[in-house]
């Protein structure tokens, strides 16, 4: 709380409870919880014992969404020195509106199956 006192934007953490005080304003700013997907590719993982199948094609629609992350740091540390250098950031954001987003509609699709 007081490291973040005062401060506003957006906090990727895992799902420790002791955080919820941050989001909901406790420390004077505005933080936006962002939530990663290392802890639902766990519990897909998980459930290969469970449910081969299903769990299997699960992590086959999250490695098609680690593939977009790769080809962008793949595409930022392939920039040639003559060329004026794009940010990772907007290379994944333009690798993401592309690809990711319909990724995870069909994954939604998917999993509302």
């Amino acid at each position: 709380m007081q490291f973040l006192k005062g401060w506003s934007g957006y906090l990727q953490a895992d799902a420790f409870g002791g955080y919820d005080g941050i989001y909901a304003g406790d420390a004077g700013g505005r933080v936006i919880e962002v939530a990663g997907g290392a802890h639902a590719r766990r519990k897909f993982y998980e459930a290969r014992t469970s449910d081969a199948a299903a769990s299997t094609e699960a992590l086959a629609y999250i490695r098609l969404l680690y593939d977009v992350e790769d080809e962008a740091k793949r595409q930022f540390n392939g920039q040639s020195e003559g060329e004026e250098h794009r940010p990772l950031s907007g290379i994944r954001y333009a690798l993401r509106q592309e690809f990711a987003v319909p990724r995870l509609a069909s994954f939604k699709k998917w999993l509302e199956s």
